[in-house]
């Protein structure tokens, strides 16, 4: 439909926007839309209703002081004046009600929109889209135009404002035509074509904005290095501050040099319309008092009559407000663009109904629901962008109620097969097999469902501990009882008891009352969020070397807890360091992205192989350890 609209009255992609803007707040809120919109009539008309209530007290005053107060002529300049009050003081308090509403407006599109932003972003099965470029500069475009000011909000409270401005400066021209009415009618035409003017250079401006969104986000880039807690030691640490101010300032000089250039190029056709406008003014104000002068038109008229010349200039007066509104309004149809961008990417990686019921939920022990076996079929992948296969044409058989750890040299693709088996991506060529299917076949979520993992980089959420655990299984995050098991078996039943508001402490400094827990304690509660999926009927559980921060006993401590607490579960164990895994059941060696060797721990060091040569090598330096006497 907008398509077929905008071929046939050929709109602009920044007027199509404005449609889109206003075509979608009676969706978002009928009620309130409703209420603007009745304002946004009477805030237009008051001040026409005080231009002829000033008009009919000035043109009585000289009548009302010839023949006193107390004359019909001085009951009507008081009747008159009373009338001007009253509507000046609907003026004060209609413009504050206007903008209440409008404000509570443009919040439920905020809202609105930035649900459809985080759906459409999260309708891919995978995460490859997040590394994306392009896709990148999509959502900042669907977030804003340019810098943070220019926001669909922004964009909303100023649609209410150029609403009424233009439906006043109408009212105005229709008083002009009531003199002349080829003044009404040659003001308002002029004044459209100069609002149309500056609208024309907002547009150009917007464009050179949106097409510089990849700069922008290196800048944004920049700014948060300088100002996020993340960054903060390293930045001081080694004295970053200067340069990256330095290079913000480039690359934000690098897209505002290409938006003055557009202003420049528009500057003389602005100050030509402005000084065409102030001459037209002049001369109509002068032809008005001439009128008056000779008696044409009274004094009440010239008083209309010059408050109408006044209040037509708002169409020249919309400038802010028309530039929130069209930088705003132009990320509601990028929005648009994105969606329709996210469905390709599902449709490209159509996913069939789901084929299981989730599992239930019960003891950390329970039967495998994974009785066929997991299989990794001829398997490639490479990273966009990348030079070669991580995985190459990789065969692996993942035992079912039994651990299998993954042991290689960085880089050997150890965590990417482990995005693979949670669908994080997708292969590019060969295929994962899951109790005889393929494992595209089971939709996604369901499948999500049944894996537990603490990945390397597993999330600090800035939280409280509550949540932290309970994002493991949401649906039963009320079950007191299910948490402090997950946490007592993980270690961490006691630390949270111990924190200031024990369960409902936020675990992070950044705000009131929170705190920040060490690299151990965060990997306990990590691994009490992968129990808690457990418990919550998650089968297979993944622990993707969450230890980089602990030594190598202490790590081996932690999987041989892990090991012990999951014994009888689908265990995959990820790392670089051979010795921490010798109790798995089976362990595979990969490198060059294949398995090169399998076996148990005490096969592989008979076979005198890769693993054997990297396991002594990594265990001498701890024989060589002088012990304490």
């Amino acid at each position: 439909m907008w398509q077929w609209l905008r071929r046939s009255i050929r709109l602009s992609p920044a007027t199509l926007g404005r449609f889109h803007l206003a075509a979608l707040l009676p969706c978002v809120s009928p009620r309130l839309t409703a209420i603007v919109a009745v304002l946004v009539v009477v805030t237009a008309a008051l001040p026409l209703a005080f231009t002829f209530a000033s008009g009919a007290l000035i043109g009585s005053i000289p009548a009302a002081i010839a023949d006193g107060l107390d004359s019909l002529a001085g009951q009507t300049s008081l009747r008159a004046l009373a009338l001007a009050g009253a509507v000046f003081i609907l003026l004060c308090l209609i413009g504050p009600l206007r903008g209440i509403f409008a404000s509570q407006l443009a919040h439920r599109v905020e809202d609105h929109l930035e649900e459809r932003l985080m759906r459409a972003v999260s309708g891919p099965t995978g995460i490859a889209h997040l590394e994306d470029p392009a896709t990148l500069d999509l959502i900042r475009n669907a977030q804003e135009i340019g810098t943070g000011q220019w926001k669909p909000i922004g964009a909303v409270t100023a649609l209410v404002t150029v609403a009424f401005q233009w439906l006043q400066g109408f009212g105005y021209a229709a008083l002009l035509m009531g003199f002349r009415w080829w003044l009404g009618l040659g003001f308002l035409a002029v004044q459209l074509y100069t609002a149309r003017v500056l609208r024309r250079e907002y547009i150009r401006i917007v464009g050179v904005m949106a097409r510089t969104t990849s700069v922008l986000r290196r800048s944004s880039y920049l700014r948060d290095l300088a100002l996020t807690p993340p960054h903060a030691k390293e930045v001081r640490l080694f004295g970053l501050v200067d340069w990256i101010n330095d290079r913000h300032s480039d690359e934000w000089l690098a897209t505002m040099s290409a938006l003055w250039r557009e202003r420049n190029r528009g500057l003389p056709v602005q100050l030509l319309a402005a000084l065409v406008m102030s001459l037209l003014h002049a001369a109509a104000l002068a032809y008005v008092g001439w009128e008056a002068v000779h008696g044409t038109i009274s004094l009440a008229q010239l008083t209309v009559f010059v408050g109408a010349l006044a209040g037509i200039r708002v169409f020249g007066a919309l400038g802010a407000d028309t530039m929130r509104l069209e930088w705003g309004a132009a990320a509601v149809p990028a929005l648009g663009v994105l969606e329709r961008h996210m469905e390709t990417l599902k449709q490209a990686s159509p996913t069939p109904p789901n084929v299981r019921a989730p599992t239930q939920p019960g003891a950390f022990a329970q039967a495998p629901t994974v009785y066929q076996g997991i299989r990794f079929e001829g398997v490639s992948f490479r990273y966009p962008g990348g030079h070669a296969d991580t995985l190459a044409s990789l065969d692996l058989e993942i035992p079912i109620g039994r651990s299998l750890a993954i042991v290689g040299a960085n880089g050997a693709g150890k965590t990417t097969l482990v995005k693979l088996l949670c669908r994080l991506y997708e292969p590019h060529t060969g295929r994962i097999i899951v109790d005889g299917l393929p494992v595209d076949a089971l939709e996604p979520e369901v499948w999500r469902r049944r894996i537990a993992a603490i990945f390397q980089d597993f999330v600090h959420y800035s939280m409280p501990a509550r949540d932290n655990v309970a994002f493991g299984a949401l649906a039963y995050s009320a079950d007191q009882e299910r948490l402090e098991h997950a946490a007592d078996l993980a270690g961490a039943l006691d630390l949270i008891r111990g924190l200031p508001k024990g369960w409902d402490t936020i675990l992070s400094r950044q705000y009131k009352g929170g705190v920040e827990l060490s690299g151990g304690e965060w990997q306990r509660i990590a691994l009490a969020r992968a129990l808690f999926a457990v418990n919550g009927g998650a089968d297979i559980l993944i622990l993707d070397e969450p230890t980089a921060n602990l030594d190598v006993r202490a790590e081996a401590a932690l999987y041989d807890r892990f090991l012990d607490i999951t014994s009888g579960l689908t265990t995959i164990l990820i790392s670089h360091r051979f010795s921490t895994v010798r109790r798995a059941d089976r362990i595979v060696v990969l490198e060059g992205g294949r398995v090169v060797e399998e076996g148990t721990h005490d096969e592989l060091l008979a076979l005198r192989g890769r693993y054997a040569e990297m396991f002594t090598l990594q265990a001498s330096r701890f024989l060589e350890e002088p012990q304490p006497a």
